[in-house]
């Protein structure tokens, strides 16, 4: 125990520890609780006058100034029908039938109901009887809103009713401060940027009275208080993209709303510490702190809304804001499959896209980072101009294009190593970890061709469920990579923590006349033993889908037994090669087994493992794309 300790506090530092204790001390106490008051009076913030007249600059004023093409795409028509029916698809992935008369704290998953008459500091985050808090959060996020606001336009329908009725349902059943949906501060910022989305939109609406207004009013002021008064919950306790959203939404609170005082004040420290959040979490070479795909495409999302909305209001950022997310688009564009616009399904992946304005599959990268190329005036080279180029403003003057003519990229900040040649996308993660992981993955290959994922990532499937499956997803198991004794790369610890994190030891790419060289060695399994390296060499030969990998691993006892793991999906199997080998040219046989996958959240399916087994060293692998 006192060996963990040690760990947790070499890996996370004192700053985190000591607010920790302090954060907890606060919440068993009530200290905490009574910085958040439950049901405050009423009170006229800003009038509906005063917000039509004064209001900061949006990505457009009001539905009437919008003039873009109108589709009516079938898609967009069913969404709308089963949201009206009261079907919702939660995470981009399951849908639910919750009912038009949908109560706001009833999980769906488990059909457990929160009590809104608990403070939020009195409900747990999880909870075995309650299950997975998301599935209550997701609605009560209103992303669902651009559903109906994009359809109110291509279809020329007024939605203004069902938008605000939405939004007065929730204000009536969550009391300020108490229940679920105060629980997280993240949730809390994005439901404020929504609902000012639908506000805008609806400016000139007869729905939006004055009445309405002093509710919603009333309501964004005490969530932007909330979310103000436990900020440094997420810039030290989270630092992630919580951070990100969080400091975001207090900046342009007092950019939207600048009648407020509160607001103002708020805000001058919300723009400070967005910056600082970018700065920190999104590294110089645009890889970032979560090592996560889609967390990442949150961030450029969040980039979005900050960098245009600062620009209509005549604001600038500091320069490592624009510079980290010019270098987030190099990036993510060199990591995808270009025939399908999807990314390896690489890292945390909650099913988050907050801001929703297209058509496209949830995996499909090209609507977002077409989106922040375009409020920067960059050609991100993914396509055509999207719709949601539109809705952020109209389609910029683009006077930069990200350049993807290379062969090999290396993001070391990050650990990222990138092949792309004729066709295929070599993915590798080889890093170091200054920040924390969240999963048990370092030499993970994924591997694309022309738009098929060959070899794949486990995915996440879900953040509260039992342990076995937690670990699996989280774990070396889901991977492709390399096991001992069965166990993972690092120690598990609880929920979102690891101890003896691995580290980059050294990478490199080499080129010559027929091939493309990369050798890569991390410390790893240093639970087991601290002197333990894996060194991988993966040779991908020139204009074929062909690929040889050599995995050595040093300082093992001649009781180890180690374990080379490989994903695929099923229909896939058969357009594959995959044999294995000793040193000595000796064929190593492959245990083909049933392995779970999660390409979306809450979602599994089973898909091909293939194990090769060995003691000596090194195992050398031989990779072929067949059909």
């Amino acid at each position: 125990m006192l060996k963990k300790v040690k760990n947790l506090i070499s890996n996370m530092g004192w700053r985190y520890i000591a607010f920790r204790i302090k954060y907890e001390i606060q919440l068993r106490y009530g200290i905490l609780k009574n910085r958040f008051p439950v049901n405050p009076a009423k009170k006229v913030y800003f009038t509906l006058e005063q917000w039509k007249t004064g209001g900061g600059a949006f990505f457009f004023n009001s539905r009437e100034e919008l003039n873009f093409p109108k589709i009516q795409s079938p898609e967009l028509a069913k969404q709308f029908a089963d949201f009206r029916q009261g079907k919702m698809l939660f995470f981009n992935s399951i849908g639910f039938n919750i009912g038009c008369d949908y109560d706001w704290v009833t999980n769906p998953d488990s059909g457990y109901r929160y009590d809104t008459s608990k403070h939020w500091t009195e409900i747990p985050d999880y909870s075995k009887q309650a299950g997975d808090i998301k599935f209550v959060w997701e609605k009560s996020r209103f992303s669902f809103l651009y559903d109906i606001i994009r359809y109110d336009y291509h279809f020329d329908t007024d939605c203004s009713k069902i938008v605000f009725d939405e939004i007065i349902s929730w204000i009536e059943s969550n009391p300020v401060n108490n229940g679920p949906n105060y629980r997280c501060s993240q949730e809390i910022s994005l439901r404020v940027l929504n609902w000012t989305f639908a506000l805008y939109y609806y400016k000139n609406s007869p729905a939006l009275t004055p009445e309405i207004f002093d509710s919603i009013q009333y309501a964004i002021y005490w969530q932007v208080h909330h979310v103000y008064h436990n900020i440094n919950f997420s810039r030290i306790a989270v630092r992630n993209n919580h951070a990100i959203a969080e400091t975001l939404t207090l900046y342009l609170a007092g950019l939207i709303y600048p009648f407020v005082p509160d607001f103002e004040n708020w805000g001058e420290k919300g723009k400070n510490w967005f910056q600082e959040e970018i700065a920190y979490q999104v590294y110089p070479d645009g890889t970032f702190l979560q090592f996560s795909m889609n967390y990442h495409r949150v961030v450029v999302q969040l980039l979005t809304w900050g960098i245009q909305l600062a620009k209509l209001n005549d604001e600038n950022f500091d320069s490592v804001v624009y510079e980290r997310a010019e270098h987030s688009l190099k990036f993510l564009r060199v990591c995808m499959d270009d025939t399908s616009g999807w990314l390896p399904n690489y890292g945390a992946n909650d099913g988050a896209l907050f801001f929703k304005l297209n058509n496209s599959h949830f995996r499909d990268y090209r609507d977002q980072l077409n989106a922040l190329a375009n409020v920067m005036g960059i050609d991100p080279l993914t396509g055509t101009v999207t719709e949601d180029n539109y809705w952020y403003g109209g389609v910029q003057k683009r006077s930069k294009v990200i350049d993807i003519k290379a062969n090999t990229y290396t993001f070391k900040t990050g650990g990222y190593y990138v092949i792309r040649d004729a066709g295929t996308v070599t993915f590798i993660r080889c890093g170091n970890h200054k920040d924390r992981p969240s999963q048990a993955d370092n030499l993970h290959v994924d591997i694309w061709y022309k738009g098929r994922n060959l070899l794949i990532d486990g995915g996440s499937y879900k953040y509260n469920t039992d342990e076995k499956t937690l670990l699996y997803f989280m774990g070396t198991q889901s991977h492709n990579t390399v096991m001992i004794d069965g166990k993972d790369q690092m120690l598990k610890g609880p929920r979102f923590i690891w101890y003896d994190w691995t580290q980059y030891v050294e990478a490199s790419f080499e080129e010559n006349e027929d091939e493309f060289l990369f050798k890569g060695t991390i410390s790893a399994f240093t639970y087991i033993n601290k002197n333990i390296k894996h060194t991988r060499t993966i040779i991908k030969k020139k204009n074929l889908p062909h690929w040889q990998i050599k995995d050595e691993l040093t300082n093992l006892t001649s009781d180890n037994t180690c374990s080379q793991l490989w994903h695929l999906f099923d229909n896939e199997y058969e357009n594959m090669q995959i044999t294995a080998q000793d040193i000595e040219g000796n064929n190593i046989a492959a245990t083909k087994s049933i392995a779970a996958h999660s390409p979306l959240y809450a979602q599994q399916q089973q898909v091909t493992q293939l194990e090769f087994i060995f003691t000596r060293q090194p195992i050398i692998t031989t990779i072929k794309c067949i059909n």
